[in-house]
Order: structure tokens, then C-alpha cells, then sequence
């Protein structure tokens, strides 16, 4: 895979993708994509903390798998 200049890569365990609410409706591929897109111009750094914040929120504070994330901005 090639980035260009400005792309963002960001690679998560499945603990991110299927964070559950209490309707058990995973947090999903869809929501963590839009996150980015709308957050794109943000530091990484804001980036990835907003995206864990976002899933222990989504979740209510009852995690039940790891969540991690890496996020990288091409140069």
C-alpha cells in the first residue's frame, strides 16, 4: 500500500470495530471511518486519544475487549 502525503493510516484490534452500547449494536467500521474523515486535520496524537475516548464512551465505561489503536500520517 502506498500513501500519499497527508493520508491517514490507522490500525485497531477488533476491541475498537465491535465496542458494544447496551443495545449491543457494535461501534462499527462506518462510525470509526466517519471519526477519521471528520477529525482528519487533528494532530494523530488527538486523533487516536478521540477515537479510544469515543469507544469507552459508545460503550459506557464497560469495556469487554482490549481497544487499541494506532493511527499514522503520511509525510
Amino acid at each position: 500500500m502506498q500513501l500519499a502525503p497527508g493520508d491517514i493510516l490507522m490500525i485497531c484490534s477488533d476491541g475498537v470495530i465491535e465496542a458494544a452500547n447496551y443495545r449491543d449494536e457494535q461501534f462499527g467500521d462506518d462510525r470509526l471511518i466517519d471519526m477519521i474523515r471528520a477529525q482528519r486535520h487533528d494532530p494523530i496524537a488527538k486523533l487516536v486519544t478521540d477515537v479510544t475516548s469515543a469507544i469507552h464512551a459508545y460503550q459506557f465505561g464497560a469495556q469487554a475487549d482490549d481497544v487499541t489503536a494506532v493511527g499514522l500520517r503520511a509525510r
